[in-house]
């Protein structure tokens, strides 16, 4: 895991989700400026419900039914929590979105 030092908060933070960070809030600004207000505020609520108190981005399991069971190596494991789908939801359009985008200028 590689760290680096956050845009956003000036604390040092991991290096992927500084990137996650960095081009969600890119697609958020060019959703704002071609005017898809609902697909700026899906990303804006994706935002709030990761960020930590240092306004850092950080997904951390909602459910801990993975930290109390182990698994084993190669075993399949769904977990579904109350975000589950909405998050699959935004990430997907996030991803299929951004695809259509030079990910080169992301960072």
């Amino acid at each position: 895991m590689k760290f680096t030092r956050s845009l956003f908060s000036n604390k040092i933070v991991n290096e992927e989700m500084e990137d996650i960070q960095k081009a969600l809030v890119r697609a958020h600004s060019h959703f704002t400026s071609q005017g898809k207000f609902e697909d700026a505020l899906k990303i804006s609520n994706l935002l709030a419900i990761n960020l930590n108190k240092d306004g850092n981005f950080n997904l951390d399991a909602k459910n801990q039914i993975l930290k109390k069971e182990l698994c084993e190596q190669n075993e399949v494991t769904e977990v579904e929590s109350e975000y589950s789908d909405q998050l699959n939801e935004e990430l997907e359009l996030f991803f299929n979105t951004i695809g259509k985008y030079n990910l080169a200028k992301l960072e």
